[in-house]
């Protein structure tokens, strides 16, 4: 900022002496000294009031002029009264004229105490705005955190059940191993899914055995099913759970589907329940990363 521009700042923002008591002050301070002795001169001239000492100490020449013009003498006395009484107003229309130590002090005075008032007024401002700051912060904060808890309420339990399937998925893969290993070549390991167990002598521990897998892959499918119902997830979407499912609800139709096919049906179908529960695990991770990487400031 220049110093004119400066000055003019200033000078808008010093007080106004603009009330009544002040004006009427101004008439008693020393510099009205003189103006009250040039009006009781005035008033002692035109009364006729003669006094030696005066005539002695202001000389002849001076006071044989004022005694031929006392009401200049009066006049003077009167203007130099108003001047102080409207000193102020004059004073503003004569910004070059220096200000007094007094005024400057004063001035300095209501500037300071401006400026404390400007820089609380900004203070409570700021504070005020970070207060809101934080409470908008805090709220969006609740509503994360709302939805963190739902989210990892509900993908713990898809991965919970997920679990489950997994295992049982795993259990029929071992359990057709062990039918394979039992009856190497028969047709309960060569060709699983055919109707072997209608005529079949059940109480052959390998008739038992496939069995128990049928129970379990009838059992596996109805949980997947529900499984897909209420966590909304379609675990057909695998094409080897999809393949496994079809010949499950086919059992004892189908001849052509070989052992071998089987049991790599069964171990696919179980690497796509991993693979799902890996992807819901990762998207847990992703939740809890995006509510610590957001820290209220």
């Amino acid at each position: 900022m220049c110093p004119d521009a400066t000055l003019v700042l200033y000078s808008s923002m010093a007080p106004r002496d603009d009330s009544a008591g002040v004006r009427v002050r101004a008439l008693f301070r020393p510099w009205s000294v003189p103006a009250w002795g040039a009006v009781v001169w005035g008033c002692d001239i035109l009364a006729h009031l003669h006094l030696a000492s005066f005539t002695v100490e202001l000389g002849g020449h001076v006071i044989h002029w004022i005694n031929l013009h006392p009401l200049v003498l009066l006049v003077a006395g009167f203007l130099w009264l108003g001047i102080a009484v409207f000193w102020p107003d004059i004073r503003r229309q004569l910004p070059s004229i220096p200000q007094t130590i007094h005024q400057q002090v004063r001035g300095a005075e209501a500037r300071i105490k401006d400026q404390e008032s400007r820089l609380a007024s900004i203070e409570s401002r700021l504070k005020t705005g970070r207060v809101d700051k934080l409470f908008d912060n805090m709220e969006n904060r609740t509503c994360l955190i709302a939805g963190v808890l739902d989210s990892s309420a509900y993908i713990s339990v898809v991965l919970g059940e997920l679990t489950v399937l997994i295992s049982e998925a795993h259990c029929a893969v071992l359990d057709f191993e062990r039918i394979r290993e039992l009856g190497a070549g028969g047709v309960v390991s060569e060709h699983p899914i055919s109707s072997w167990w209608l005529n079949a002598d059940r109480s052959d521990e390998l008739i038992r055995s496939g069995l128990a897998l049928k129970f379990l892959l009838k059992r596996h499918e109805g949980q997947c099913h529900r499984f897909s119902d209420s966590c909304k997830i379609n675990l057909e979407e695998s094409p080897s759970t999809e393949r496994l499912f079809s010949w499950v609800r086919a059992w004892g139709t189908l001849t052509e589907v070989t052992g071998e096919q089987f049991w790599s049906t069964l171990w696919e179908h179980q690497k796509a329940l991993e693979q799902r529960r890996s992807d819901q695990a990762r998207k847990l991770i992703g939740i809890a990363h995006s509510f610590t990487a957001d820290p209220i400031e």
